[in-house]
């Protein structure tokens, strides 16, 4: 079974940014709880988004197994949040099992 990982700071642009080059899929949204209390689509592209989160101090960085057995889907969801800036800028990318694999090795993640 897989588990999740911890992305060292000093190592953060370069998965984000190979987990990119990988993903079938990511996202980004944001919160502003001046005009809600959700998250929300952000007009910013992803890139924008990691630039953000890298110059923020506090960022949260993922690496995370996620097993939904009820769609019959495994995959690493990797990805940043920014809490404690206004707005709060979140990074989703999705990428399947054996590409999050390969990351974990080429970088040598180690589990939470």
């Amino acid at each position: 079974m897989q588990q999740s990982y911890r992305i060292p700071l000093a190592k953060a642009r370069q998965v984000l940014e190979a987990a990119m080059a990988l993903a079938y899929h990511f996202y980004c949204d944001e919160l502003d709880c001046s005009k809600s209390f959700a998250r929300q689509p952000t007009d910013k592209t992803s890139r924008e988004v990691l630039e953000i989160g890298l110059r923020t101090p506090g960022t949260l960085y993922n690496f995370i197994y996620r097993d939904y057995r009820a769609w019959d889907k495994e995959f690493f969801d990797v990805g940043l949040s920014t809490i404690g800036q206004a707005p709060n800028y979140f990074l989703w990318i999705s990428l399947d099992i054996e590409d999050g694999e390969k990351l974990i090795k080429k970088f040598k993640l180690k589990p939470l």
